[in-house]
């Protein structure tokens, strides 16, 4: 499985966002059932200008939890994003943006999170917390 990473150039000035896929990390016993459908999708770029604004969207499902219409309990999700020197680079500064509920997906929580990030490269994922046992499940690629 993999999780999405996205990545910003600075091309004069406009920053490109590119996503990118990257190994995934799973913690196990998470009593969070899946987290995934990250947008934007792996493979596919933005472009937002300098000082401009970037959003990303995962779902989230618990069984008993989010199948009911508006946020589930007990569940929290956060973008996290760091500065790379290249893709695929150590990360450096990394972030944790909490991320804030959005809408109901059949039976997913869709949560959201904005950053306005410098010139520079970056790269991101997503994970979600179950806060009843803290257990922490990055995004899937699905």
């Amino acid at each position: 499985m993999k999780s999405r990473l996205h990545t910003i150039v600075r091309l004069s000035s406009v920053l490109l966002v590119l996503v990118l896929s990257l190994s995934n990390v799973y913690v196990a016993g998470a009593t969070l059932g899946w987290v995934g459908s990250m947008f934007p999708a792996g493979g596919s770029s933005n472009t937002i200008t300098s000082g401009g604004s970037f959003t990303v969207y995962v779902q989230v499902y618990k069984a008993g939890v989010t199948e009911a219409p508006g946020q589930g309990a007990n569940i929290t999700c956060s973008l996290h994003w760091g500065t790379v020197p290249y893709f695929g680079g150590t990360w450096s500064n990394t972030t944790d943006t909490p991320m804030t509920f959005n809408t109901q997906v059949g039976n997913n929580d869709e949560y959201k999170g904005t950053v306005t990030p410098g010139v520079g490269l970056y790269e991101f994922t997503a994970f979600c917390t179950d806060t009843t046992d803290s257990t922490t499940m990055y995004a899937w690629t699905t």
